[in-house]
């Protein structure tokens, strides 16, 4: 694809000639029209003037008074000729047609005819030939006149024209290049960030850039942030899988070390602390699952992810027979936000309660006025002077088999990237854990 400089630049030069083509066009039939109508104008003047020196002497003879005409048509080939057919009469010529001789048509009382021929010497001649009615007589007058000098005047304008508007166009492509080249400067340096963001020198890209680009660098930001947020919990959450193995890895060093140690006991240690290992594994993998494709800023359709995840959890939890009620005012509408994001979230507090229920969870969904979800189950619960612990990064409460799980302060951070809240405590219908979220910042569609 071209460059936005260059389609821009031709877009101008391409728009420039065609109009002043179409202009240059205008001008010249216009100077032309102008031109040939003054002549005309003048044509007819003289016509007038020649009609009106038509006289009767006294032997009742018509004659024309060529004093009362002007001396241009006395010169030979002076470039100003008439002719005159007097019904009855012999033509009459001016004397700067000399011997020369102009064929042309009579035309009738009361109209004109203007037309083009060559007169004497190859001279280029407007001719304007009039009918009149004088003494009852009909009179054609033919008035013509050289307009070679102005055909080259006008020529010359459409050449001089012309040049101006090559110039014209270099100064306008000139200046419209230094406008593009200043305009677009600013994608200049977002490009420059961009490669400051690669090498880890900036954290987003300016904005400082044109109206109509500043959406696309929002929205690239937007993203940064997104994987930003994305990378820490990321790291986060392998921080407390790395801290949870480190106990029954050090446990099983400990007794690899300890020599009183029985087979027995050996045996029966690995055991657990394997076992304890391979669930904090099949957790993990159960979160990835449950957050599903990677979809990158999609939006979450309500109906159709849910019930995935749903469905998802069911499968996960069948052992247990649990029953999932899921209550939605308005099921036919979308979140948009990340949907790697929701769905992690919602698997989180999901996939927390299934863990601890007995038999019921209880799942809420709203959209107005804000974005909330609550999540229920009839489980043990957390102890209310613990619930704050659960936001907090690697204080687990589940190392002796009473609370919740790991997941539930990466929760935190990811309702707090949206500028969200998230509260912990006890279910009023259920007796159980309680978790509700609030995303003020996120629409719906």
């Amino acid at each position: 694809m071209a460059s936005l400089r260059g389609r821009l630049s031709g877009g101008l030069l391409i728009s420039l000639i065609v109009i002043l083509v179409l202009q240059w066009f205008y001008v010249s039939e216009f100077i032309s029209h102008l031109g040939e109508g003054y002549v005309e104008s003048r044509l007819a003047h003289d016509a007038e003037s020649i009609l009106s020196a038509l006289y009767i002497d006294n032997g009742g003879v018509i004659k024309l008074a060529e004093e009362k005409i002007g001396a241009i048509y006395h010169r030979p080939f002076s470039g100003h000729y008439y002719k005159i057919f007097f019904e009855g009469y012999e033509p009459v010529r001016s004397r700067s047609l000399w011997d020369n001789d102009m064929k042309i048509p009579l035309s009738i009382v009361g109209k004109s005819v203007k037309t083009r021929i060559t007169g004497p010497q190859g001279q280029n001649l407007m001719l304007l030939t009039s009918g009149y009615m004088k003494y009852d007589r009909a009179v054609s007058i033919s008035v013509a006149e050289d307009v070679t000098q102005m055909e080259v005047d006008i020529k010359n304008f459409q050449a001089g024209y012309a040049i101006v508007s090559f110039f014209g166009i270099a100064m306008l492509m000139l200046t419209q290049w230094a406008i593009v080249r200043r305009g677009l400067a600013p994608l200049g340096r977002a490009r420059e960030d961009l490669l400051k963001l690669e090498r880890g020198e900036v954290e987003s890209i300016e904005s400082d850039v044109p109206t109509e680009v500043r959406p696309l660098v929002d929205e690239i930001n937007q993203l940064l942030k997104i994987m930003t947020e994305r990378l820490k919990r990321s790291r986060k959450a392998v921080g407390n899988l790395a801290h949870a193995l480190k106990t029954p890895l050090t446990a099983i060093s400990r007794l690899s070390e300890d020599a009183k140690v029985s087979d027995s006991e050996m045996r029966l240690a690995l055991k657990k602390n394997s076992e304890f290992i391979n669930n904090l594994i099949d957790r993990e993998l159960a979160r990835a699952r449950l957050a599903g494709p990677l979809l990158m800023g999609q939006s979450v359709i309500v109906e159709k992810d849910i019930s995935d995840l749903l469905i998802t959890l069911e499968q996960i939890y069948r052992a247990k027979n649990l029953s999932i009620e899921w209550n939605r005012a308005h099921p036919e509408f979308s979140i948009l936000a990340d949907r790697e994001d929701i769905m992690e979230l919602l698997g989180i507090l999901l996939d927390n309660a299934c863990k601890w229920a007995k038999s019921r969870v209880l799942f809420s969904v709203t959209c107005a006025p804000d974005v909330s979800f609550i999540v229920e189950d009839d489980g043990p619960g957390c102890p209310q002077d613990k619930l704050e612990l659960l936001k907090v990064r690697g204080v687990r409460l589940d190392e002796s088999g009473h609370g919740h799980g790991l997941g539930l302060s990466i929760a935190a951070d990811i309702v707090d990237s949206y500028s969200g809240t998230i509260e912990f405590g006890r279910s009023e219908k259920l007796g159980g854990f309680w978790a509700a979220v609030k995303l003020a910042n996120v629409g719906t569609a």
